[in-house]
């Protein structure tokens, strides 16, 4: 791995299981400072009691093709998003567990105008950050079972926050905050 990477791969899809800690230590930088970056796709799951944090970058940054993150544990940034997904159509983030940390993005997935995906939030799991959970893809779809909270102190401090159009399902007994 490139310095200040936990996990990293280059040349091809990688799956991460992970019940333990995956964290970052070293310093930021450009490339520098994720827990976990994928750059051709790949699968991360996190399981309940697992720690996956970046020092200065995302916790989970997958780019190149799409890429899940299926967490019941922790996933961490300490700046910028905890979970990164910037690959094709068909990435997702399904999560029972915390992902965020203020004042950065809890959770963001982007990428080209073939992106696409979808975030299930389920009851007892929480989002949270500067943004929540933000959506830069042509059409996403977010269900939330639980908590999503953006900065409410802060301008721009959305719960959900969608660039280019998408659907919310809130189910009962379940929260989104921001700045009001």
């Amino acid at each position: 791995a490139a310095a200040g990477q936990a996990v990293e791969g280059d040349n091809g899809p990688v799956t991460v299981f992970n019940a333990g800690s995956i964290e970052a230590t070293g310093p930021g930088g450009f490339g520098w400072g994720y827990g976990i970056r994928l750059f051709s796709g790949g699968f991360v799951s996190n399981a309940a009691g697992g720690v996956i944090s970046g020092s200065d970058n995302a916790g989970i940054f997958v780019s190149g093709n799409a890429g899940t993150v299926i967490n019941a544990g922790s996933i961490m940034s300490s700046s910028g998003p905890s979970v990164f997904l910037t690959g094709r159509a068909g990435s997702v983030i399904d999560n029972t567990g915390r992902i965020g940390g203020s004042p950065t993005a809890g959770a963001s997935s982007g990428g080209s105008s073939q992106s696409g995906g979808s975030a299930t939030n389920q009851a007892g799991g929480t989002i949270s950050g500067y943004v929540g959970l933000l959506r830069n893809v042509a059409v996403a779809t977010v269900a939330n079972g639980g908590v999503i909270a953006g900065n409410a102190t802060q301008t721009y401090g959305a719960g959900i926050k969608f660039s280019s159009g998408g659907d919310v399902i809130n189910q009962s007994g379940a929260t989104v905050t921001g700045y009001n």
